[in-house]
């Protein structure tokens, strides 16, 4: 279908988009021509997701702001943007995995006073497509910083643009820890077994992206073990829980705080889940997506 406007309208709503600024993640930012072009034309690596095009659009538009206000670089900008897209695909196939139709079902009680009651208190846990906590999202300041309350965050444009501000917030605390921004993660027990993993060939982001879902952000030392690290900073070590089979097999670890591991990535597990299985699920997403420019 062919939506025409006329000049008028165009410039009426050119000067609302001016007007908005951060004004909420709900509309198109952009121009009508690039609002309404054919998904296949513009952004063909998206594979049909046009629910993705209002987020990318509105990135392209307030560039020069988000660069400003986040005091970053537009290539950084790009690779975030890319990064958060990847974790929307892997958190929630973009809000249409299982957790995002609970969700929706949860939604149709919104009437009813414990699902009301629920939603406020934050119990429902992460919710939107980037499976944000409501404490999360609020220690991110995005109202305040962006116009986008809490709502925003279950829409596909304010989990895009909150996950962009969250592991950008990761990414310096990588880059504080020693993390390289030039050169790949690295496993050196794992590689001793010849085992390799896919990466962002930028250790502190590679960290960043799992630290959405997983706490792994930490400096690693070699250990007393010659198959575990540990964190370094504690002379010891508990890579189990007391008690576990593991502890029983590796017991309290001695950790050689003198001998870091640079720009290591530990292949932790939580559940069924690994580390090194959820960066290498947003790594695919984010190399496909070379139509996505800023």
């Amino acid at each position: 279908m062919k939506i025409i406007i006329t000049e008028k309208q165009h410039t009426l709503l050119n000067q609302v988009i001016q007007e908005q600024g951060f004004g909420g993640a709900a509309g198109i930012i952009g121009t009508p021509q690039q609002a309404f072009m054919p998904q296949e034309t513009r952004f063909p690596c998206l594979g049909g997701n046009n629910q993705l095009i209002p987020f990318v659009i509105y990135v392209q538009k307030n560039k020069n702001k988000l660069c400003q206000k986040l005091n970053i670089t537009s290539d950084l900008l790009l690779q975030l943007t890319k990064v958060a897209i990847g974790i929307m695909k892997r958190e929630t196939d973009y809000n249409t995995g299982m957790m995002a139709i609970g969700e929706k079902f949860l939604d149709s009680f919104d009437d009813t006073f414990l699902s009301g009651k629920l939603k406020k208190s934050g119990k429902l846990g992460s919710v939107g497509p980037a499976q944000f906590k409501y404490d999360t999202w609020k220690n991110l300041d995005m109202e305040k910083k962006f116009g986008m309350n809490r709502n925003d965050m279950r829409e596909i444009t304010g989990a895009g643009l909150g996950t962009i501000v969250s592991v950008l917030g990761n990414y310096r605390t990588a880059l504080s820890l020693g993390y390289s921004k030039t050169t790949k993660s690295v496993n050196p027990f794992l590689a001793k077994k010849g085992i390799t993993f896919s990466s962002t060939n930028n250790a502190a982001l590679d960290m960043a992206i799992v630290s959405h879902n997983m706490s792994i952000i930490e400096k690693y030392c070699y250990t007393s073990s010659p198959t575990l690290a540990g964190p370094c900073k504690s002379p010891t070590y508990d890579p189990y829980k007391k008690g576990s089979p593991g502890y029983k097999k590796y017991g309290t670890l001695k950790v050689y705080q003198n001998k870091p591991i640079l720009n290591y990535f530990p292949n932790k597990k939580y559940g069924k889940q690994t580390a090194i299985g959820y960066l290498e699920e947003v790594v695919k997403v984010f190399n496909s997506l070379n139509c996505v420019k800023i």
